[in-house]
């Protein structure tokens, strides 16, 4: 695909989207992708991806990094949660000691007790 500010193929486009839209709708894209000097399917590409990004709160290559609105009630639980967190389950205590061992974080057992200790 070319790009309008280059003029060469955007190798990095890998995917396609298809869309069946009527006589009029395309003549609308065509128009409004014309008047940012842009081919029709840059043009589409870059409004989907900008509709995308409003609604999900996510941006291409942004991975895991969201935000989610909370309502005045639910903000209260999640930080009282914070503030209260539950004390460690036994699966969780051994998690931590498992992941401890593995990844080579602790030197020794008695400083993942003291950590994972209530």
């Amino acid at each position: 695909m070319q790009t309008a500010t280059t003029g060469h193929i955007d190798q990095s486009r890998r995917e396609r989207i298809e869309a069946l839209v009527t006589h009029e709708q395309k003549e609308l894209l065509e128009q409004a992708a014309a008047q940012r000097g842009l081919p029709l399917a840059d043009y589409v590409s870059e409004v989907l991806e900008r509709v995308a990004t409003e609604e999900t709160g996510m941006a291409v290559g942004m991975g895991a990094n969201v935000v989610i609105l909370l309502s005045p009630e639910d903000s209260a639980i999640v930080a009282a949660a914070f503030l209260n967190p539950p004390d460690p389950t036994p699966a969780l205590q051994e998690a931590v000691r498992r992941y401890g061992r593995r990844a080579g974080l602790v030197a020794d057992m008695a400083t993942i007790e003291r950590t994972i200790d209530v």
